[in-house]
């Protein structure tokens, strides 16, 4: 009953609507959530259970309850759960119910990664390469995105596909393993990969 929670998330997420309270709901209601759900998720939270804390953490995040959401996070992260880890790191990035800070979201992104969760290390990797609560490492931003395209990451591989066709950050250009990273990340369901190909074959390339 709570897998609407995550998907609801994930789908707001991808399309840049995380801060629309409505459009959250209404994917929550087009996948079946009862909102009574919602009580027995704290039970098993409160009982000790992690995914649990994590999942309120979420739907709390989602309709910008930023200090329950904070709270349970905070639990679940104690508890070492990588995705709470990294929802928190989101809290302190953005600052949202808590003043920015950005050398305490890249804590939680580092915990995360270290955990072995690809969206941290794809996180971690971003704030590597423009310099933001670390300093600019394209070097370590490519390294994180290495490890997690190893774990099938279509945003990192992705990103190796462009370094790779660019022939920058300690990649040498290659056009055809290039093409074919980003191939990989257009059929992993990466819009901007898709749009990549589809101008090559556009251009004839």
């Amino acid at each position: 009953p709570y897998a609407p929670i995550l998907l609801a998330s994930t789908i707001v997420n991808v399309k840049n609507q995380s801060r629309d309270v409505d459009i959250f709901e209404e994917w929550l209601n087009n996948f079946g959530f009862n909102n009574n759900a919602i009580d027995s998720l704290e039970a098993l939270a409160q009982s000790g259970n992690s995914n649990a804390m994590f999942l309120l953490g979420v739907y709390y995040y989602q309709v910008q309850r930023y200090e329950q959401a904070r709270n349970w996070l905070e639990r679940a992260a104690v508890d070492e759960h990588a995705g709470a880890m990294n929802q928190l790191a989101w809290i302190y990035r953005e600052g949202l119910g808590v003043p920015t800070d950005l050398s305490q979201a890249v804590v939680w992104h580092s915990y995360s990664a270290d955990a072995g969760y690809p969206r941290a290390m794809t996180n971690l990797a971003y704030l590597y390469s423009i310099g933001e609560g670390v300093e600019k490492d394209l070097y370590a931003s490519a390294g994180w995105y290495e490890r997690a395209a190893e774990l099938n990451s279509a945003s990192a591989i992705y990103a190796i596909g462009s370094y790779t066709l660019n022939g920058v950050t300690g990649y040498e250009k290659n056009e055809q393993q290039g093409v074919l990273l980003m191939l990989k990340a257009a059929e992993l369901g990466h819009k901007r990969a898709m749009y990549v190909i589809g101008k090559r074959y556009e251009n004839g390339e």
